[in-house]
């Protein structure tokens, strides 16, 4: 598989009201390597916590992965989450998804991949996805053949 991403981070707002262990199972489940081999791989599971309101607080958990090995397995493992209508979705909307920095952004339905479904939502009740396209050259065009490329291989 040619370079796609140079990184891709994975992250998810947690809200007081949420159940924080099913949905950090639901956002392990989206990294295609057993929670032990993170350390020897130097995966780091960051939990932050951030102050909403006075006295309330949320919960983010985020994954940067950065190693071709890593960043490859989890995209054919990503792709072969996705039904083909998701797929012809995410090809449709590529223009609206990539930035000008070659930042394609995907967002999960929340209650959808804790039940193990990979589906697409706008809304801010998501795991969002970041992937920094790996494009030569480094310009928009480009990184829209390479994820074009990607999905509808």
């Amino acid at each position: 598989m040619n370079k796609i991403v140079h990184s891709l981070e994975l992250k998810v707002f947690v809200k007081p009201e949420e159940d924080f262990d099913k949905l950090k199972i639901a956002f392990l489940n989206l990294i295609p390597f057993p929670l032990e081999l993170f350390e020897k791989e130097k995966i780091k599971l960051n939990e932050e916590v951030a102050k909403i309101i006075e006295g309330r607080s949320m919960k983010i958990l985020s994954i940067v992965l950065t190693k071709p090995r890593h960043t490859n397995k989890f995209l054919n493992f990503f792709k072969s989450k996705l039904s083909n209508d998701t797929i012809y979705t995410l090809i449709s909307q590529l223009n609206s998804r990539i930035d000008d920095d070659l930042n394609f952004f995907i967002r999960l339905d929340k209650k959808s991949l804790v039940e193990d479904k990979f589906e697409l939502t706008d809304s801010g009740d998501c795991f969002h996805l970041k992937f920094l396209v790996a494009s030569y050259p480094a310009k928009l065009e480009s990184a829209i053949l390479t994820i074009r490329s990607y999905l509808a291989s």
